[in-house]
């Protein structure tokens, strides 16, 4: 999809105002889609921050080196990033993929997700460096932001719990073989701490995901912990 001259800032204007009413709080996690060069699909959950340029945005995010999301960035420089309260849609982002439903994107390569999503962004990578910390430092420019059907769900306790322990479990996995079994044991306390909450406000479909995270989290535990 090409713009006309005439239509660009109408849609520099349009995006911005998209990306700044849904990422005003600073960092955000939505669900990250990018592709291999033979177009196999990957799914992750990302933190998302947005730098703020006055008459346009950019996107950052920080993938672990090694993981599948950067060596795919490496080799097709576009990503799709996908906002939901849906817990459902993390888990399956890391549990269930073949569930989820990929929609073809208006400007890039890497599809975009479809059923309760907030906000869609459709990014081409404009640097991938590693920073200080050792993670993968991305910079995203914006071809498109859109609206889709939406979350459909209310704020809920446990599904805002189950999704941070989605994120925990994240980071401990592309982690597990860096860091120490010390590291490890905080990284399990918190997934536990946030499924706790999750089991006891929340109901059972919620439950049911927080013994596949927990089961997965324990498996990650160093003998003897």
């Amino acid at each position: 999809m090409y713009l006309k001259v005439g239509d660009v800032v109408t849609h520099s204007v349009r995006v911005r105002g998209l990306v700044m009413k849904y990422l005003r709080y600073g960092l955000h996690e939505g669900i990250c889609v990018t592709v291999d060069v033979l177009g196999r699909v990957n799914t992750a959950p990302m933190g998302v921050e947005v730098i703020d340029r006055g008459a346009d945005v950019d996107i950052i995010i920080r993938p672990y080196p090694e993981t599948r999301t950067s060596m795919n960035l490496r080799q097709v420089p576009e990503f799709t990033l996908n906002f939901t309260h849906d817990p459902i849609l993390f888990f399956n982002s890391l549990f269930r993929k073949q569930a989820l439903a990929l929609v073809s994107s208006r400007y890039v390569r890497p599809p975009r997700l479809g059923g309760c999503i907030d906000l869609v962004i459709e990014c081409s990578v404009k640097a991938q460096y590693r920073d200080a910390r050792g993670r993968d430092l991305v910079i995203g420019t914006v071809e498109d932001a859109y609206e889709c059907m939406g979350s459909k769900v209310a704020y809920s306790r446990g599904a805002s719990a189950v999704i941070e322990a989605l994120v925990y479990l994240t980071k401990l996995t592309a982690l597990v073989t860096s860091i120490s079994c010390k590291e490890r044991a905080e990284y399990l306390k918190r997934i536990g701490e946030e499924c706790s909450l999750a089991v006891r406000v929340g109901n059972s479909e919620l439950r049911h995901i927080c013994s596949a995270v927990l089961r997965l989290a324990k498996s990650y535990a160093c003998l003897g912990n």
